[in-house]
């Protein structure tokens, strides 16, 4: 197949043709509650899931369902696009726009907010497109708080009116769809609520809004200052009045939701059973990561002609370790001439019969767990005297880490089962080996588009666009793997980590100032020892102001740097009475999570957060 028919993934919501994510029947059932509930409205319906679960899709479906009525009417509303600007006007204005002109210029008058006159010169403002009466009302509206409780007045007598007007059917109603919430800043977040209850919480008015309930909490948490996540849930189920919650994909569906992809991105017959479980097991059936990893394919494959001479089946499986085992693939990088797979297959062997055989092996499979013994430098001698049991112990000392943690990953050992032999294993190693921004192998997510209005500084300067912060004794590993993580994505000279970027006669306190300043986010790693570690004497470091943890945090806070906590292996976010006052806006920060076990996803999420930053706004919602 030539690499030309190969065809990207939008990520645009799926309305038409297949219904791999199951939302037909769903959009159907939600649109018929909708229209039977119109005696309760004003109301709102949740549609809760995460990032690329398919939020979108669905509410655009039943948007759909609900625009073949007469009695009905839509506003799609994307809160994220309105980010930067004023959400609330923007939410307001849309919906009124929505409105009939004429019903709501007899409302404003008989509320007396709009004169003779002055009705008609906004007639012709409205006529020639130049301005429209939802502006001239939102401009009454910031006159003072007497106006405001007199439009909400108005827009539950405009909406009375305009419900009673004959539809052929019966009350019409007005359904407010709001998408991409979880997006936007804490402070636009609270500007929508504030919009849909103080001023459109009218009879008629149903809003459907797409987010995540986690992250929205948290975002109330964080710009509200409450500290009990149950009080900012409280507050959001005032706001939500029902909520419709998107689950991962049964297996058949997961199934059916992998073959659409790979078929309309022509690669069907490339990918084998085995791995398109791998992918929809390790993306967490998530409909969005799994179009990445299948664009990721697209793009490498159409764009180096060295993937193409190795071979897709190469191009696929040399995917799912950048995707998937970055750690794997960083030590591919560092251990080069290193055969990471045979070394795995080979420890396997020799486990398996040390597991089982004990002093039944026979002679070539003694050969077999020397040869690994001899890999490592390791005497032999032991190998069949010594009870199995402890030859196999002091083997697993000496083997290196990645090797133990992919041997205890049965797809990883079936993966590199399946990447042969000899001069095509040569070649595919060979490939890995250039690293992952020169391999040829796109990112593991969108490219970051970090503002450059600041200097970038070079490596060797002492600056970093991101500087991560972290204690030793409880986040070292962690720092070094998402350092690498990012360099990979943004280069090396885009991330300041004290080990590296600190470099021969740089003072120390010197050194890091720079990194901050020149920061444009700064990443605290917050481990299970980050708050209370003690130094010699009994004293939390954190506690002590040369504490260079401490400092670091300070200044960030200091000079007004998009400052993200993420928490370690399950490490709770610190309240503001556990920290020094210095820090105590640190808890009010929105926090990401990160462990071993999914770092690949996390490190990822860290990435996606990172591209949405932009000068002045403060990290946005996480």
């Amino acid at each position: 197949m030539e690499s030309q028919e190969y065809r990207l993934l939008g990520d645009q919501p799926s309305t038409s043709g297949s219904d791999a994510l199951g939302f037909h029947d769903v959009s159907q059932r939600l649109s018929e509650l909708v229209i039977t509930s119109r005696q309760s409205s004003p109301f709102t319906v949740g549609v809760d899931g995460g990032w690329g679960s398919g939020k979108s899709s669905l509410m655009m479906r039943l948007k759909l369902e609900l625009d073949r009525r007469d009695d009905v009417e839509t506003v799609w509303f994307n809160a994220w696009t309105a980010e930067g600007k004023d959400v609330l006007e923007s939410l307001i204005k849309s919906v009124l726009n929505r409105i009939d002109t004429n019903i709501l210029r007899r409302a404003m008058k008989r509320k007396r907010l709009l004169t003779v006159s002055r009705v008609a010169v906004m007639f012709v403002l409205d006529v020639l497109r130049v301005r429209s009466l939802a502006d001239e009302l939102w401009r009454q509206m910031q006159v003072n708080v007497e106006t405001r409780n007199e439009i909400q007045a108005l827009v539950q007598s405009t909406m009375d009116d305009w419900m009673s007007r004959d539809s052929g059917v019966g009350r019409r109603l007005l359904v407010v769809f709001i998408d991409d919430l979880d997006r936007c800043s804490p402070a636009s977040v609270l500007q929508v609520f504030e919009g849909m209850k103080l001023y459109l919480n009218a009879t008629g008015f149903i809003f459907v809004i797409g987010y995540d309930k986690q992250i929205i909490s948290r975002a109330i948490s964080g710009e509200l200052g409450y500290e009990d996540e149950v009080t900012a849930l409280d507050y959001l189920e005032k706001i939500v009045q029902f909520s419709y919650g998107i689950t991962p994909p049964t297996d058949d569906l997961a199934q059916a939701l992998i073959d659409d992809y790979l078929t309309t991105a022509n690669i069907g017959g490339l990918v084998e059973s085995s791995e398109r479980n791998f992918v929809i097991d390790r993306s967490g059936r998530n409909p969005r990561r799994i179009k990445r990893f299948i664009n990721n394919f697209v793009l490498a494959y159409q764009l180096d002609q060295e993937w193409r001479d190795i071979g897709a089946e190469s191009l696929l499986r040399a995917l799912i370790l950048q995707m998937y085992y970055p750690d794997a693939m960083e030590s591919i990088w560092r251990r080069r001439g290193a055969d990471l797979f045979q070394e795995c297959l080979d420890f396997v062997e020799a486990r398996r019969l040390l597991r089982g055989g004990g002093a039944n092996l026979d002679d070539e499979e003694l050969a077999v767990i020397k040869a690994v013994f001899i890999s490592y430098n390791l005497n032999t001698e032991m190998v069949g005297k010594a009870p199995a049991e402890e030859t196999l112990r002091v083997l697993q000392e000496e083997v290196p880490s990645i090797v133990l943690k992919c041997s205890n990953d049965q797809e990883f050992v079936e993966l590199a089962r399946n990447i042969g032999a000899g001069p095509e294993r040569e070649r595919l190693l060979q490939k890995l080996e250039l690293r992952w921004s020169t391999a040829g192998l796109p990112l593991a997510t969108e490219p970051s588009e970090l503002p450059r209005e600041a200097p970038i500084p070079t490596e060797g300067s002492g600056g970093g666009r991101v500087y991560i912060s972290y204690r030793r004794s409880d986040a070292a590993h962690v720092a070094a793997r998402l350092g690498d993580f990012l360099r990979n994505a943004l280069g090396s000279g885009q991330v300041f980590l004290d080990v590296d970027s600190i470099k021969v006669g740089d003072t120390y306190p010197d050194a890091l100032r720079t990194g901050i300043e020149h920061a444009m986010a700064v990443l605290v790693l917050i481990g299970p020892q980050w708050l209370d570690f003690e130094s010699g004497s009994g004293r939390r470091r954190l506690d002590d102001p040369a504490d260079h943890v401490r400092q670091e945090v300070e200044l960030a806070l200091e000079l007004g740097k998009r400052v993200v906590p993420i928490l370690i292996d399950g490490a709770p976010m610190p309240s503001p009475g556990q920290l020094p006052p210095s820090l105590a806006g640190l808890s009010r920060r929105n926090a990401l999570r990160m462990s071993p076990e999914t770092f690949a996803a996390d490190a990822s999420r860290i990435l996606e957060v990172l591209g949405q930053l932009s000068p002045g706004t403060g990290v946005s919602a996480s």
